[in-house]
């Protein structure tokens, strides 16, 4: 875009074209890009931090000064807000019975209506107080309103909205994929050095007469994709959202698109993009079918809006506690009909409908109790009735969102793209495997974890176990030490995705971190053998390179002993709360027995083939004289 302003000599513009383009070549867009995601890192530790504080101690501005000062047990800010909730449910019990309370003597009546209005005054004070507190940390706004006619509730599937919202699991992603990220950057100034001449001969692609094909360098533009993709990963999680989710979604599969095929006059490469690019598209099929569903039966996309009307409440509006509290209700239609627009469920276990609980929760008395009396649900429902939706379309919406992850995260079947992203510079597979793409699947079946129901979750479980087997069986008898990493990465993705479904959430986010870091260590080490072996990948070539590299070795030799789960090292404590959440599962289900030995197996095959690659590209006497004369 700047070009043909440098091309004119246009004073105004150099400063700008030689920072951002690289010409003359230097280093200086490089900088620019590790300076913003090094302080994106910097920035992110200190609000975890901050964040970490206010939740063990925090300081209620509610409070009168004198009762700040009297001394009471440090309390957190969810344990503020929980308090103020239980005030909010006291008020709200003394609401109802104000409201209850009637009179034939004028004065006294007149005196409930008083004592009412006094009652929901401070109702909506401890709702104010409640949502400022809960706003501390999130944030958002209005991005486009429709205003169809005919609906009851005005706020219902009429607003896409843009905000953010920061959590424990949020701030602690963003820190791990900025600091992975910055790692990552620096690697990468001096891994691209070659892009930085005026003229590269690739090796690997060849013009007329047989010669190497000579193209312009492409160092800054490497950095402005890898920038590009950094940023559309971390909007991704710190999104309310799923229909901000989704935008940074299709953000991420563009800029894998163009890492991935860096090196598009290799035939390989340009292939590999596309393959990327078309099987995340079949995937986003199911994500965008999800998305639809939710849409049309919640009417928003906002995650704490989305469970709060598919799960039961902790309490009903006198504050009683419901026994299916945090669960989905499920009922089945009676033959009685209330009134016209609405319907009567049979509140059981087991029905074909589950209730969708009002957006405003005003009035909630009973509902999921198992009385005798049915549910009425509305069909146009406003926003303090409830509505129903089939059982069976939530299911199909919850496998709909985890097929698009199934995409992100390389599960089986979509796993096939994975591999041959190989094609593209080693710190793009670094951060892709370690710190963006494939994290984001996994990410977001955490985040929307809620969502899915036991038939959804269960699928969730055994895609992940197949996946992980099967990966790890292949990269047992991978020679591309890349491509052992990638069958590698896609295995322990299925630890993740295997944990989430047999409900270790935990267990399964939990080794999504620890992964990040060993794995990036691999692809860069595996990065700095290839560039030393003049990128020269195939593991059959190699051995003995221990003596020409042995920083590398060492540290490759750790990230192998923490993806190989020994003790003390971060993989062992991850990847046993996954065997236990697994183990934990299959004693209650004894006949999902595989969800457990297809882990406990692929774990020690993961020990075999790790080892395995080390070994040959370490150790052992040169199996090619020529690449271990040149290494260095």
């Amino acid at each position: 875009m700047l070009r043909p302003f440098h091309e004119a000599r246009s004073k105004a513009v150099e400063p700008l074209f030689r920072l951002l383009d690289g010409q003359p070549f230097q280093r200086g867009a490089a900088w620019v890009a590790v300076s913003a995601i090094a302080a994106a890192f910097a920035f992110s530790l200190t609000g975890l931090i901050l964040y970490e504080i206010e939740t063990h101690q925090f300081a209620d501005p509610s409070l009168k000064q004198d009762e700040k000062t009297e001394a009471r047990p440090a309390q957190g800010l969810h344990q503020v807000i929980g308090r103020h909730e239980e005030r909010a449910q006291e008020l709200r019990a003394e609401l109802h019975e104000a409201a209850g309370r009637k009179s034939d003597n004028a004065a006294k009546e007149a005196k409930h209506r008083r004592q009412e209005k006094e009652v929901r005054e401070k109702l909506h004070a401890a709702e104010a107080t409640i949502a400022s507190l809960e706003g501390r940390w999130a944030a958002r706004f209005d991005w486009l309103r429709i205003a169809p006619s005919g609906i009851a509730d005005g706020q219902r599937g009429t607003v896409l909205q843009l905000g953010f919202r920061i959590d424990s699991l949020a701030a602690l992603m963003f820190v791990m994929v900025t600091l992975v990220g910055t790692l990552i950057h620096v690697f990468s100034v001096g891994y691209m050095g070659e892009e930085l001449n005026e003229e590269v001969e690739d090796h690997q692609v060849h013009g007329e007469h047989g010669h190497h094909h000579r193209r312009r360098g492409r160092f800054a533009r490497f950095f402005m994709y890898m920038s590009l993709f950094c940023f559309s990963m971390l909007n991704l999680l710190l999104a309310d959202n799923l229909f901000q989710v989704f935008l940074s979604w299709e953000l991420v599969g563009i800029c894998s698109y163009l890492l991935i095929g860096f090196y598009y006059e290799r035939k390989s490469a340009a292939n590999a993009a596309n393959k990327a690019f078309i099987t995340n598209r079949v995937g986003d099929a199911g994500f965008i079918i999800g998305l639809l569903i939710l849409f049309t039966y919640l009417g928003t996309f906002n995650f704490q809006e989305i469970f709060g009307r598919l799960r039961a409440p902790l309490h009903d509006s006198r504050g009683t506690q419901l026994p299916q509290g945090g669960q989905f209700v499920r009922g089945s239609p009676t033959a009685d009909s209330p009134a016209e627009g609405k319907r009567a469920l049979d509140i059981k276990p087991g029905g074909s409908e589950v209730v969708l609980f009002p957006r405003v929760l005003d009035e909630l008395r009973g509902v999921g109790e198992g009385v005798d009396k049915p549910a009425t649900v509305q069909t146009s429902p406003g926003p303090r009735d409830f509505s129903s939706m089939p059982y069976w379309v939530l299911v199909v919406a919850g496998l709909g969102i985890f097929l698009g992850c199934v995409g992100k995260s390389a599960q089986f079947p979509l796993h096939v793209w994975l591999p041959d992203a190989m094609e593209g510079p080693t710190p793009v597979s670094a951060l892709i495997h370690a710190a963006t793409m494939v994290a984001a699947g996994v990410y977001l079946v955490g985040r929307v974890f809620p969502l899915f129901t036991p038939d959804a979750l269960l699928v969730i479980a055994y895609i992940g176990g197949i996946t992980l087997f099967v990966a790890a069986t292949i990269a047992v008898v991978m020679t591309d030490i890349k491509k052992v990493l990638a069958y590698s990465t896609v295995s322990q993705l299925g630890f993740m995705m295997l944990a989430l479904g047999v409900g270790g959430w935990s267990a399964g986010l939990f080794h999504l971190v620890t992964h990040a870091f060993f794995k990036a260590l691999l692809f860069l080490g595996s990065g700095a053998v290839i560039y030393g072996c003049h990128h020269e990948q195939d593991m059959t070539k190699m051995g003995g390179l221990y003596r020409k590299m042995p920083i590398t070795a060492l540290t490759m030799l750790m990230g192998v002993l923490a993806i190989s789960g020994v003790p003390f090292f971060s993989g062992w404590y991850s990847k046993d709360a996954v065997l236990s959440a697994s183990f934990g599962f299959i004693y209650l289900n004894k006949h999902h027995a595989l969800l457990f030995i297809l882990p406990l197996v692929t774990a020690c095959l993961t020990t075999f083939y790790m080892f395995r690659m080390w070994f040959m590209t370490f150790t052992g006497e040169p199996r090619d004289q020529h690449v271990s004369d040149h290494a260095r």
